[in-house]
């Protein structure tokens, strides 16, 4: 047995076990009285710790012994399949999120960066994925505050990707000899350089009201000499009725829903409607009509002014084929 003397005491203390007699002295353990206490709390709060473990794990087994039968990555899962009362589950998960929680109050703190304790025997990883949809628990914080309370971002593009473009053209569009095409927000020119590329279209205007993206059009096509079919317009469309009534095919990909107020969205989509006539033009659409004009209103009968072309988006055999964006894309005929 074992006798702690603090610096305060001046008694030596000697305690006896059987035929032998132990005992340390000041000089041998030179603790001051609060550390002496801390030394007994530290004790004390390991004790409780494996105390804690013991009582989880003896519930855990007790309820186990009651469900007999019970799959234990049912018990994980939370699928009790009828094999535990309700009262011992709720007992078994209330020991293990308490010792739980005690656990990641007195650690984390020990970790530089942010992180969640997941017991993965209580939570698979289903389970975190799911409550994660749900907004319950977050994999991702603020780096400036901490805070778990975050959103994902959502990535919206107003160009076609390359697969994109061979699809339209490839797939999507008949044969544009002899054809006009304009797309309406031509940016960077993808749809222009795509369309003289893989198709005979005779002439690809490009509508564009940035003029930082007309002047970089207009360096491609130098550039490249597709001088002799491209036309760029640094121009509003509402303010080229005579380019879309010539037009035999007009790309449309997000112009307006992230760019205009629902008001001027809606006077716009009037104006296109109003101006792409020719019967039996074609008018290719992201989202679809029904989508954009959804929230607006907007004096377009759709029935009267278009009808939809169904497209087959299995055509495209590539590899790593994204078929949620290619269905994106809408081709209409002009009534």
């Amino acid at each position: 047995m074992y006798v702690l003397y603090s610096q305060a005491s001046t008694k030596e203390t000697k305690f006896t076990s059987g035929p032998c007699t132990q005992v340390l002295k000041p000089a041998c353990f030179n603790l001051s009285t609060s550390a002496y206490w801390l030394f007994q709390w530290n004790l004390v709060a390991q004790f409780t710790c494996r105390i804690s473990v013991v009582l989880f794990f003896g519930a855990f087994f007790c309820n186990c012994y009651i469900g007999k039968n019970m799959d234990l990555g049912d018990f994980g899962k939370g699928r009790m399949v009828g094999q535990l009362t309700c009262d011992s589950v709720i007992e078994v998960k209330r020991l293990g999120y308490a010792f739980l929680r005690f656990c990641s109050s007195s650690q984390i703190h020990q970790h530089p960066l942010p992180m969640i304790h997941v017991d993965a025997f209580l939570y698979d990883d289903d389970v975190v994925d799911s409550l994660c949809e749900e907004g319950k628990m977050s994999r991702s914080y603020c780096t400036e505050c901490g805070s778990y309370k975050t959103a994902s971002l959502e990535f919206i593009s107003h160009s076609f990707s390359l697969m994109e473009l061979k699809f339209l053209y490839q797939h999507v569009l008949p044969d544009l000899t002899g054809k006009v095409v304009v797309d309406v927000g031509s940016r960077l020119g993808a749809v222009l350089f795509a369309g003289y590329l893989y198709s005979s279209a005779s002439q690809l205007y490009g509508v564009e009201m940035n003029a930082d993206f007309c002047q970089l059009q207009e360096m491609m096509i130098t550039k490249y000499e597709f001088i002799d079919r491209i036309k760029v317009v640094h121009a509003d469309i509402c303010t080229q009725p005579s380019l879309l009534q010539k037009a035999d095919v007009v790309v449309m990909n997000n112009v307006f829903e992230y760019f205009l107020d629902r008001q001027e969205q809606a006077r716009a989509w009037e104006f296109i409607a109003c101006n792409v006539r020719r019967r039996g033009s074609l008018l290719v659409t992201v989202p679809s009509l029904e989508e954009s004009l959804s929230k607006l209103q907007a004096d377009v009968q759709l029935s009267q002014w278009v009808e939809e072309v169904q497209l087959n988006y299995d055509v495209y055999m590539e590899k790593d084929v994204d078929r949620e964006a290619l269905e994106q894309i809408h081709l209409y005929r002009i009534l």
